[in-house]
């Protein structure tokens, strides 16, 4: 299933060459739905380029649009794919929300704000 979410990185492996053409990203995600659980969401982010993936840091607010979620081994997994984008929103000690993305046509709003500033794993990463 394609699904639009946001989440807050609590793990990442460093950008790698895979045995193909591309890079492989791994980012694992929490939201409000999985910190209670104390789940995760596994993301494998995949680009032709190295620059092309996210530059992510623990704590980093994440926007994935279109990721691809399947199960895998019994437990769920985002994948990108076709038409997937991301947006990287880090916060400034003064509260400024600062966005960053995979394109130059994103839209971030202040819903997209407001709904950053109510993840309640949000005050514990910033």
């Amino acid at each position: 299933m394609l699904v639009d979410v946001y989440g807050i990185v609590k793990f990442h492996k460093l950008p790698f060459k895979t045995k193909g053409t591309d890079y492989l990203l791994i980012v694992t995600i929490v939201d409000e739905s999985l910190i209670q659980a104390d789940e995760k969401l596994k993301c494998l982010l995949f680009a032709h380029e190295e620059e092309n993936l996210p530059q992510v840091k623990i704590g980093s607010i994440i926007r994935f649009h279109r990721l691809q979620v399947n199960l895998h081994n019994g437990e769920l997994q985002g994948t990108s794919g076709k038409g997937f984008s991301w947006l990287v929103i880090d916060s400034r000690r003064d509260g400024c929300l600062i966005p960053k993305a995979s394109s130059l046509n994103y839209t971030f709003t202040n819903v997209d704000r407001k709904m950053v500033r109510t993840l309640p794993c949000y005050r514990l990463f910033s």
